[in-house]
């Protein structure tokens, strides 16, 4: 085999029979059984931690998700994507003023505090842009139209976005917000 067709084999995403439910019963040591059930989540998958593997999201039925899909871009989200945004959104619950982290591969490569989103944006960002390239990016704030228009906004060549991001995260857009970040097709939005 040579390279060339490795790399194709491992950026392929598997297709397969995917779970959509599972059921567990449990029996404990003095007897006692439980049942436990998971759902699938409402959300896209893409693939695992890589993308030759399969990736279903399952929760326990009772388990309140909090992630909303309000953007899907170049396809679904890897499981990555989804262990970066929820790791953001438990950093992003200890700060009171306005927050934003970037996470890739589940550690932050950023974070910052400042009253105005987008330079908070920027602080988290500069802190290690390089490992911030392909990241997710949380807020504790809804993002304005201003920062979702830097979001979007286009590289020294035109042609490529200027902060390679996989997913946006927070908890709310202003109006036009979405709109906006609708310009970038690959960018994901939770």
């Amino acid at each position: 085999m040579i390279i060339t067709e490795l790399k194709n084999l491992w950026r392929t995403p598997l297709e397969g029979n995917k779970p959509v439910s599972l059921e567990m019963k449990i029996t404990y040591k003095n007897g006692e059984t439980a049942t436990v059930r998971y759902k699938s989540a409402l959300i896209t998958e893409r693939y695992g931690s890589n993308p030759n593997q399969l990736f279903t999201l399952l929760l326990p039925e009772d388990y309140n998700f909090g992630l909303v899909e309000v953007k899907t871009g170049k396809g679904g989200f890897s499981a990555t994507n989804i262990e970066d945004s929820f790791w953001a959104a438990e950093l992003l619950k200890y700060f009171d003023r306005t927050a934003c982290v970037v996470m890739k591969h589940v550690n932050p490569s950023g974070a910052a505090l400042n009253d105005d989103i987008s330079k908070a944006f920027l602080k988290a960002w500069w802190t290690d842009w390089i490992a911030a390239y392909g990241s997710v990016v949380g807020f504790n704030r809804p993002i304005t139209r201003d920062l979702a228009e830097m979001l979007v906004e286009k590289g020294p060549d035109g042609v490529n976005a200027k902060y390679f991001i996989e997913v946006v995260a927070a908890p709310g857009f202003e109006e036009g917000a979405i709109g906006t970040l609708e310009r970038r097709k690959d960018l994901r939005v939770l």
